[in-house]
């Protein structure tokens, strides 16, 4: 039976709150939601009108997983649309907590912004380096690796905020 995530905004919809999307750790559609929700004060400023992609994986993340890259016929509530007359292309923002429970509701698994936000958007005012280890490489010689970069950013008066790629890698 569908569930409610309450948030300050309001309620969102969870359908399939019991659905495993990871049978390794056993982790839910409802759980992922919770956590989201629960950290949604610290990505919603990495999110802020930032054009967004979102991986999905109806079947879990074990499943097909797909790259949505506008919201064509999905109605996730408190989602942001711009047509292409303004990017180029029709894109989503995610600006606020029910837009981002929203995604995980549509079974979002992973978000992928733009570089630059709708305030100018051939501007990009971030870059990202992909820190991608060879298999072999000890996780101590990748951390040594960003210690490096991260340094040299300092350097450079380049602020940087660490986060991991998914798999192996840093960002």
């Amino acid at each position: 039976a569908p569930s409610q995530l309450g948030l300050a905004s309001g309620k969102v919809r969870i359908t399939h709150p019991d659905r495993v999307i990871d049978a390794v750790s056993g982790t839910t559609k409802m759980q992922l939601a919770e956590y989201y929700a629960s950290v949604a004060e610290w990505i919603l400023p990495q999110l802020k009108d930032r054009p967004v992609a979102l991986v999905r994986a109806p079947d879990g993340i074990a499943g097909e997983l797909f790259f949505q890259k506008n919201a064509e016929h999905l109605a996730i509530p408190g989602i942001t649309t711009l047509d292409k007359d303004v990017t180029g292309q029709p894109v989503m923002l995610i600006n606020n907590a029910e837009a981002l429970i929203g995604a995980v509701q549509m079974s979002t698994v992973e978000l992928h912004t733009w570089n630059a936000t709708t305030v100018d958007l051939d501007k990009p005012d971030r870059f990202v380096l992909d820190l991608d280890p060879d298999p072999a490489l000890p996780w101590k010689s990748m951390v040594e690796a960003t210690a490096l970069t991260l340094t040299v950013l300092d350097e450079l008066g380049l602020q940087a905020f660490l986060k991991t790629s998914g798999g192996k890698g840093i960002h």
